[in-house]
This record gives structure tokens, sequence and C-alpha cells, in this order.
């Protein structure tokens, strides 16, 4: 958890909507050495190695499953909702506006998750 907030602490490393892009904006899976930007899972799976089965799933490792169970309970905690619609802004504050590249409030939202799914790790 540590490892992946560090990845998208920076906004340019940062994405919603998809797991992962290039530099150029294509979709790639988060195991992808091109792999530039992430959303809130794909950083877990790119920290964890997590490859991707032919149906475009990740294969969770036991450690990345336990670090996704961290960030559902935090962001159910702080948002009632899950670490997807957190990332991609669905929930937040009421005067939220649309957060493309962390210029709003997602991107600090999903920072916030991840701080508290780390606190809550024994």
């Amino acid at each position: 958890l540590v490892e992946a907030r560090a990845l998208i602490s920076d906004p340019e490393h940062w994405c919603q909507h998809y797991f992962a892009h290039e530099s150029t904006g294509r979709e790639v899976h988060p195991d992808d050495p091109e792999a530039y930007d992430f959303c809130a899972y794909g950083a877990l799976y790119c920290v964890a190695g997590t490859p991707f089965n032919e149906d475009d799933e990740p294969v969770q490792s036991i450690p990345c499953a336990e670090a996704v169970q961290y960030l559902v309970h935090a962001a159910n905690e702080l948002f009632d909702a899950d670490p997807a619609a957190v990332n991609d802004g669905e929930v937040g504050l009421p005067d939220d506006e649309p957060d493309t590249r962390g210029n709003g409030p997602a991107h600090a939202n999903v920072l916030k998750m991840f701080d508290r799914a780390i606190e809550l790790m024994p």
C-alpha cells in the first residue's frame, strides 16, 4: 500500500477509469513496462507484479488481495463507496468538480483512502 500510494502521489502518474496508461494515453496493463499512470487498483497491481489473464482480469497474489481488502475497508469507512468509485471521482463533497488530472478532489480522496488503508494495516 505504501509503494502504491507513492506511485500515484504525483497526479501526473494517476489516472481514472482504467488500470493504467502509457505516456501517450493508450490503455495498458499495470504490469506493462510502458505503464506511466495508474488508478488506485492499478497502482496496487503494479507494485505487486500482478499478472492479467486472457480475460483482462488481474490474477491477485494473497498479499495483493489483502492490500485490496484494506483499501476497500478504507473506502467504505471514509466514503461509503468502493475504491473504484473514489478513484473515478464518483464520491466526495457536494461541490466536487470533475477531476481528470489531479486538479480536483478525487486525487486527494484517493490519497486519503490510501492513508487510511495504511493506518489499518497491522
